[in-house]
């Protein structure tokens, strides 16, 4: 039997199930047998809802209304990932590894994190320079995360590990220059450049450590309840959401980079 790469497409827009499972959810390849006709006709569903740009719709750069629903859409087609297509998962994301440095004496090593709530992000705003081939493209997402964590502790050289949790509201901010090829058939792409990230939290975080990680803070940190206590602390949680708001971004940008790949460039944006 012939089992190729190219034809393990997995469709996001149809919601077709084959002899009771999802082949968004529990795809194989050649490795689960499919019902052959369910399969072809799944596969030729996504192959012409893809072409004609179902997974977004078509917006014009100063129309936020039109921009919201389709960044909406997009993510709900796509927040299960489509790897033959290198769109990655994102709801939930899986992040093995992260290092974070606090810049107050200690230094944090996520383990295993798994974060919720991509899926929902809300667009908070868009802006698209086509004279510069700039993008400015801000989301904000309601997040939780939770894991592992290993707070180590810079003066002491004493680590403390331990589960952790968190949960906040976070503005991500993405950009990225542009570019526009030409592909073989005619089709015009956009051409996603290197990104930057920043993050920005809103409110005050709510971060779950056990008495031992407490401790660590403490020890590491000596903020003492003074005056600026809870403004330390305030900001520490920050810090720490915006160091998993900065990492889970990539693979948002990441998927909009894939997507372009594979879509003409008037599916996403009129009139550029």
């Amino acid at each position: 039997m012939l089992c190729t790469r190219s034809l393990i497409i997995l469709f996001v827009s149809s919601g077709v199930l084959c002899d009771g499972e999802s082949l968004l959810s529990s795809w194989n390849p050649c490795g689960h047998r499919y019902d052959p006709d369910c399969l072809l006709n799944s596969t030729a569903k996504f192959l012409e809802n893809t072409a004609n740009g179902s997974l977004l719709t078509p917006c014009g750069r100063d129309d936020p209304d039109c921009l919201q629903k389709s960044t909406a859409k997009f993510l709900e087609n796509t927040a299960n990932g489509l790897p033959a297509y290198d769109i990655r998962r994102i709801d939930p994301l899986s992040i093995p590894s992260l290092d974070y440095d606090l810049d107050n004496g200690l230094i944090l090593h996520y383990k295993n994190l798994t974060v919720k709530g991509l899926k929902d992000q809300e667009l908070s705003q868009f802006r698209i320079d086509i004279n510069e081939k700039g993008v400015k493209f801000q989301t904000k997402a309601n997040l939780t995360a939770e894991g592992e964590i290993v707070i180590e502790i810079n003066k002491t050289g004493r680590s403390f590990s331990g589960p952790f949790s968190i949960k906040g509201i976070a503005l991500g901010t993405m950009r990225y220059g542009y570019g526009i090829s030409t592909d073989d058939k005619g089709v015009q792409h956009f051409v996603v450049g290197p990104e930057t990230i920043s993050c920005q939290a809103v409110g005050e975080p709510d971060v779950q450590l056990n008495s031992e990680l407490k401790k660590a803070i403490a020890e590491g940190t000596e903020v003492n309840k003074g005056e600026d206590y809870k403004t330390k602390c305030l900001e520490m949680r920050q810090k720490i959401l915006c160091s998993i708001v900065d990492e889970a971004y990539v693979s948002v940008v990441h998927n909009i980079r894939a997507s372009a790949k594979i879509l003409p460039k008037e599916a996403f944006l009129t009139g550029v």
